[in-house]
This record gives C-alpha cells, sequence and structure tokens, in this order.
C-alpha cells in the first residue's frame, strides 16, 4: 500500500482513537446527547458525521500548513497571546481529566464484568498505556491503528447481531434530562461535537503536522471524522429499544450486548477497554508532545508521567466525571469554534499580530 495511503489511515485512526473512549463505546454519551430526544436525537447523530469530517479536516489541514506541532502553536495563529495562554491551560487540564476518566471506565469495566475491584481496573489501563507510550511515536501511531481496526470490526459485528429495521420508526418519550446537557437536539449535537472535536484538536494538530502534505492532512481528518460519526450512530441506534433504562446505569450499551449470543458479551468487553485504552494514549502523547519543546526522549517520558498522576483522579467515578466534565467543557468549546470559524481568514505570525 503506499505510502499517502498509510498516512491518511494513521491519521483517521489517530482520530478516532482520540475520541471513542469511555463515552462513546459505553453508550453513555448516546444516552446523554440523544436518546432523550427519541427520533430527533438520530438526526443529531448524522448531523455529527458532517460536523466531525469538516471539522477534523480543518483543523489537520491548518496543522500541517502552519507546522503547528501542539494545540498552543496552533491557537498562536488565530489567536491573540494572552487568550493563548488561557486556552492552553483550560485544553490541556481538559486532557488529563480525559485521562483520569479512561481510568475511571476501566474500574467500572473490570470491577462489574472482569470480576476485578476499580483499581484493578485503573492500575491496568495505566500500565497498558504505559507499554504503548513507551514505544514512542511511531509505535503509538501503528498500535494505535490496529486497536481502533479492531474496535470498529467489534463494533459492527455487535451492530449486525442487535439490529433491527423497527428501530428506525421506534420514538422513545422525550426525557427532561438533569444537569449540564442541553434541552435540544440541536443544541445537544452541537455541545457533543463540539468537546469531542476540542478533545480530539491536541492529537489532530500534533499528527497533521507531522504529515507530508494538505492533502493528506484534510483526508485523514474527513475519514477519521466520518467513521467517528457512523460509530455514534451506530452505537444510538442499537440503543434505541434500551432508551428508558439506559440513562440509569454506567454502560448502556451492555443492556444490549448481554441479550445477544454469549460470545458476542466477552467480545465487547474487550473493545470496550481498547476504547478507554486508545484515548488514554492519544490525550497522554499530546499533552507529552505539548510540553516536551520537540524532544522526543522527553515527550515520551512526560506522557507516561500524565498516565501516573491522573491515576488519583479516576477514583472520583465515571459517571460523575462524564456527567460534568464533558458538556462544560463542551460549551467553552463551542465559543472556541466560532471564534475560530470568525478567525479562519485571518492568520497570526509567531508576533501575534493579525495579518490582514
Amino acid at each position: 500500500m503506499p505510502a499517502a495511503v498509510w498516512n491518511v489511515v494513521y491519521a483517521a485512526a489517530a482520530y478516532v482513537g482520540a475520541v471513542i473512549g469511555a463515552g462513546t463505546m459505553s453508550g453513555r454519551e448516546s444516552a446523554l446527547f440523544f436518546l432523550p430526544f427519541g427520533c430527533y436525537g438520530l438526526w443529531g447523530t448524522y448531523l455529527c458525521i458532517g460536523l466531525f469530517a469538516l471539522g477534523g479536516a480543518g483543523v489537520m489541514q491548518a496543522a500541517q500548513k502552519w507546522q503547528a506541532a501542539n494545540h498552543r502553536a496552533l491557537f498562536g495563529r488565530y489567536f491573540p497571546p494572552a487568550m493563548v495562554n488561557v486556552l492552553d491551560i483550560i485544553f490541556s487540564l481538559f486532557l488529563f481529566l480525559t485521562i483520569a476518566i479512561m481510568g475511571a471506565g476501566a474500574g467500572a469495566l473490570c470491577s462489574g464484568y472482569f470480576g476485578l475491584t476499580v483499581r484493578d481496573g485503573v492500575l491496568l489501563m495505566t500500565a497498558a498505556a504505559i507499554l504503548i507510550l513507551y514505544t514512542g511515536r511511531q509505535g503509538f501511531l501503528r498500535a494505535n491503528a490496529l486497536m481502533v481496526g479492531g474496535l470498529l470490526a467489534i463494533l459492527l459485528i455487535m451492530f449486525r447481531q442487535s439490529y433491527t429495521p423497527a428501530v428506525l420508526s421506534f420514538l422513545p418519550p422525550v426525557r427532561i434530562i438533569d444537569g449540564w446537557i442541553p434541552r435540544h437536539w440541536f443544541l445537544a449535537s452541537l455541545d457533543y461535537t463540539a468537546y469531542n472535536l476540542a478533545l480530539a484538536m491536541p492529537i489532530l494538530t500534533a499528527v497533521g503536522a507531522g504529515l507530508p502534505t494538505e492533502r493528506q492532512a484534510r483526508l485523514g481528518g474527513l475519514l477519521g471524522g466520518t467513521l467517528l460519526g457512523l460509530t455514534m450512530s451506530i452505537i444510538t441506534l442499537t440503543l434505541v429499544p434500551e432508551a428508558a433504562a439506559a440513562l440509569e446505569v454506567p454502560i448502556p450499551i451492555l443492556l444490549v450486548v448481554e441479550r445477544l449470543e454469549r460470545w458476542i458479551f466477552p467480545l465487547y468487553l474487550v473493545g470496550m477497554f481498547l476504547a478507554l485504552l486508545t484515548t488514554a494514549v492519544a490525550n497522554a502523547f499530546a499533552l507529552g508532545r505539548r510540553f516536551a519543546g520537540g524532544n522526543g526522549r522527553l515527550e515520551r517520558w512526560l506522557a507516561i508521567s500524565f498516565v501516573a498522576l491522573a491515576l488519583p483522579v479516576s477514583t472520583i467515578g465515571f459517571i460523575e466525571l462524564v456527567g460534568v466534565v464533558y458538556p462544560v467543557f463542551g460549551y467553552f468549546s463551542i465559543i472556541v469554534v466560532i471564534w475560530l470559524a470568525g478567525r479562519r481568514k485571518k492568520s497570526m505570525p509567531a508576533g501575534g499580530k493579525t495579518l490582514k
């Protein structure tokens, strides 16, 4: 296969791996952002396909064009210096909290279905992430592509086993949800897409800047975003018959998986763990790249350190972290995306002065 094709595949897999973590594969995000709105929630997932594709392509292409190796460098092209500092702090904190959320998800998964304690699950996730990060940038990209390929295969197998055409006409009652989730399907879809794009932005810049052409960067973003949107649509469709109960459990997708053939259940559990692992590794890699200043050796050890430091935060709990951190950051991300859209034609050089 030509090198250019592999570059696009690696870029798309990095995009998917950065986002398809605990909230997505568990069905938790579907239960929060889409299922309460009935058939309108399904339309929301279709909207996400286009938004993910266009947003990912735009960020990767910009990173390649400006050779912005991390999110701070990319922000420096579009925001004043003072705002760049604020954005850098907020985005870096969110990346760190997402690593903790993946650990919390692993703890919930292992304690509920593998017969381990929550601490065992968090430690297992941490150890696996450290092993992958220790291999460096190329090792991360290859391992991530393999894990994402396996994830998508598992998801398609599960969907084929559970899907029935009747779900397309099924309209669950609209439920007003508590907390920070928007009360309208369109706003909920925007919020969901915004925080996930923001979550992926650091890894999109890190990978996009390393691609040889803008075309490869654009195609990688389009492919990865399309796969992400389709994944959310498939998971939401699968959960429709269980919409009433989905909000009440930490891992809603298992309500469906447990009713399928016995071999599907352990397979999907493995897939969920891989989803958690890909997102934890992608975020740790992006954080390490942000603070390493181009030093590959330091980048590796910083990424490993961030995974280890996230251990105590992971004990807060999966539902609590997902229900607060994600939607709140989503509101903030919408503001950032609107600002970026307005500044699309006006880039900023290193000195911070706007180019007219």
